[in-house]
């Protein structure tokens, strides 16, 4: 691909779906720019000559990819990553910040297209309007990755549990997006060309009216493959069932429907093991249940290594767009519960690797709990097709398909 041809990608923060997309791009020969916050290129001095715990730290933000294609600004994000771990704001300060943060990029971004030539730009939602402004004026293609459902359904949604659990509407964040944020959204994805989301649930909340004007095409993330202990797969002991709750404290992850559903099932079936972030106090969950066990948050191998020891995590969310705990989860040989609103129902097979309730049903949670505490005998079957289907979506498909999309759009 010649220079010219190049494509900038653009995300303030990066994750595991962004270094994918980075992989790719090398790969097919097509990576002018990588556009971030706080990052370092694994070829640099900084990350080449650490030391073992520092280099875990940078790791963190760092990419494999040449120094000369990394372009920072790093020190906004510095002070916000500061501010959380001293703990000096609340959730709802955090989301203002990340929304100045994308904005920030997005403004930085649109003056850089200027001294680019390129074919594409890929940017993702809310980080994306000045961008495609000035890519429009260029001739530069727009590529807009939408990770989570589309702003107008969620808020639909979401305005429904605060009805449904008043008390729970303070863990509901994205309900408080005002006018001008909503607008932007809006805007943004009138200017691409096109739509990539993670999930057909993803694609099914875009409105009728964008979808029939613009192509849009479902990239499904991959599945994480943890190496798995020895026991990983050990026939059970009797008693209660391990279930686990990985995430936000908020009911927008259907963390309310599966406290009534522990109600339900009562103590000597099953015990939920919580793993997240709380949005409001933690009493104010132990007052809903008091009955869970409660981690704030642990290192992802440590998380890996809980799961192998549970018997089910349970997600039954209202809005996603492919929840990667789902995705860790079946890696780990841990079958799932979940709704078709996680993105990731392709993945499960009903009472084979996990099972698939409909969005506000509590009901639905504790029969499925229910059925497994009486077919105990059947988990190690349910933990070998888990690992199975997460082989099988593993990110090499993802990159596959995210590969054959880019050299279709680009040529």
């Amino acid at each position: 691909m010649s220079e010219k041809n190049g494509v900038l990608l653009s995300h303030p923060t990066g994750n595991s779906n962004v270094r994918e997309v980075l992989r790719v791009l090398q790969e097919i020969n097509a990576l002018k720019a990588f556009y971030t916050t706080l990052g370092f290129s694994e070829e640099s001095l900084i990350f080449k000559y650490s030391g073992p715990s520092f280099k875990k730290t940078l790791k963190r933000r760092s990419y494999k990819i040449p120094t000369a294609l990394l372009h920072t600004c790093y020190s906004n994000e510095v002070i916000r990553i500061l501010k959380r771990r001293l703990q000096q704001h609340k959730q709802r300060e955090h989301h203002l910040e990340i929304d100045q943060l994308y904005n920030d990029q997005d403004q930085r971004v649109a003056e850089a297209l200027k001294k680019h030539s390129l074919k594409a730009v890929y940017a993702y939602e809310d980080g994306a309007l000045n961008t495609f402004k000035i890519a429009k004026q260029q001739g530069i293609k727009t590529l807009y990755e939408l990770p989570i459902a589309y702003w107008e359904t969620a808020h639909h949604l979401l305005k429904e549990e605060a009805t449904r659990y008043p008390e729970w509407e303070g863990t509901l964040i994205t309900t408080r997006d005002g006018p001008a944020k909503c607008k932007r959204k809006s805007e943004e994805i009138e200017l691409a060309d096109h739509i990539i989301c993670p999930s057909d649930f993803v694609k099914r909340s875009i409105p009728p009216s964008i979808l029939s004007n613009k192509p849009c095409t479902v990239l499904p993330y991959g599945a994480p493959l943890p190496e798995l202990t020895n026991n990983w797969n050990n026939p059970r002991q009797q008693g209660p069932l391990k279930i686990l709750f990985a995430g936000s404290l908020s009911q927008r992850k259907g963390l309310a429907d599966l406290f009534t559903a522990m109600k339900l099932v009562g103590p000597a079936k099953a015990h939920l093991t919580v793993v997240g972030t709380p949005i409001l106090p933690i009493s104010f969950y132990k007052k809903q249940f008091p009955g869970f066990t409660y981690f704030s948050s642990m290192p992802q191998a440590a998380l890996f290594q809980l799961m192998q020891n549970q018997d089910l995590l349970a997600l039954p969310s209202i809005i996603e767009g492919r929840a990667l705990v789902q995705l860790e989860a079946l890696g780990c040989g841990l079958p799932i519960l979940i709704t078709p609103n996680t993105g990731g129902e392709d993945m499960v097979t009903d009472s084979e690797n996990g099972f698939l309730i409909p969005i506000r049903s509590p009901e639905a949670i504790a029969e499925k709990i229910n059925w497994l505490y009486t077919h105990q005998e059947q988990l190690p079957a349910f933990r070998k097709n888990a690992r199975t289907s997460a082989e099988q979506n593993g990110w090499a498909t993802y990159r596959k398909q995210l590969a054959h999309f880019l050299n279709s759009v680009l040529n």
